[in-house]
């Protein structure tokens, strides 16, 4: 049984020890949690995909922080940007989309961002996808440097 027991040790995500026991049982934080029944399939799923949300939900006020902080900088510049009157317009009210934007982003929770994205990619297919590769660019060119 020990053979079983040390032949089955792997090391699991989010830094917890999980050994997997010859008998088809998981070892998580001294707890076992069968792994060949669908209950125990269906548990750790949903431990995964609670800490998956959790790192979402970090995530989320991350980026509305940037996009707020993208939008002061834009809306700081804006009388800067060559074109007159109307280009100045144009940025600040860009800017002001930006934090709306944010906003969204850090009020809304993951099913209401991930079914709007889904409605707009579908409303507007060649949009999102001249969208993606902006953004695909644009965050290139950050990592960069």
């Amino acid at each position: 049984m020990a053979d079983q027991y040390n032949q089955g040790k792997t090391s699991g995500s989010m830094s917890q020890e999980r050994d997997v026991v010859g008998d088809g049982f998981s070892r998580v934080s001294g707890q076992n949690i069968s792994t060949s029944t669908p209950r125990g399939v269906a548990e750790q799923a949903k431990d995964v995909s609670s800490d998956l949300l959790g790192a979402v939900d970090d995530q989320r006020g991350k980026a509305a922080d940037q996009i707020e902080t993208v939008a002061g900088q834009l809306r700081d510049h804006a009388e800067q940007v060559p074109g007159g009157d109307r280009t100045t317009e144009l940025a600040q009210k860009a800017a002001g989309k930006m934090e709306s934007a944010a906003g969204y982003v850090r009020d809304a929770d993951i099913n209401d961002l991930s079914g709007d994205l889904e409605r707009l990619v579908r409303q507007h297919p060649t949009g999102a996808l001249v969208t993606a590769v902006a953004i695909g660019f644009l965050a290139g060119r950050a990592m960069r440097g």
